[in-house]
């Protein structure tokens, strides 16, 4: 596009002395330097939500452990399973939902520092902002609400399967 660029302003006057030139390799140089910025960005959600996966799984696993006995004696009173298992679900759902907001306000706070630091070694001056939509916020309250749904419904099934009193003589 320097070329049509060159022909317009030489139509609105530029003098044939001054030379039209773009700096492309300065361009992309930011751009580079941008990509591979995005590139670790994507590898550490990446990595991020599998651990994250995990992690929930395994500290849902042990939180119900750690409740069987709670549940047995709900269970006994004549509680059904589904009460049971609405109840912990919506207690693990508001868990998620104040560990976002948490997140959210920690990650807004820290983002621009921490991105600052990282182009602050490069040799060029680039000043990025750094934002989240509120579109990217519901999606990964979107994702967090599935993972937890996930991990303590994996949780949930494992627990309601047992029978109460089995649940209650495994105590003593």
């Amino acid at each position: 596009m320097l070329e049509s660029f060159e022909m317009e302003l030489r139509q609105k006057g530029l003098p044939e002395n001054y030379a039209v030139i773009s700096e492309a390799s300065t361009f992309e140089n930011v751009a580079g330097h941008l990509e591979n910025l995005q590139n670790l960005t994507r590898t550490f959600l990446i990595i991020v939500l599998v651990l994250g996966a995990f992690i929930m799984a395994l500290l849902s696993v042990i939180s119900i452990r750690e409740r069987k006995y709670e549940i047995g004696v709900l269970r006994a009173m004549g509680m059904k399973k589904k009460t049971v298992a609405l109840g912990i679900w919506i207690e693990i759902l508001a868990i998620t939902c104040v560990c976002f907001v948490l997140g959210m306000g920690a990650g807004s706070l820290l983002s621009q520092p921490v991105s600052d630091v990282i182009l602050a070694g490069q040799t060029d001056a680039i000043n990025v902002h750094v934002s989240v939509s509120a579109r990217t916020a519901m999606q990964i309250l979107g994702v967090s609400v599935l993972l937890a749904s996930i991990a303590g419904m994996i949780s949930i099934s494992r627990i309601t399967q047992c029978e109460p009193i089995k649940i209650l003589m495994e105590r003593n």
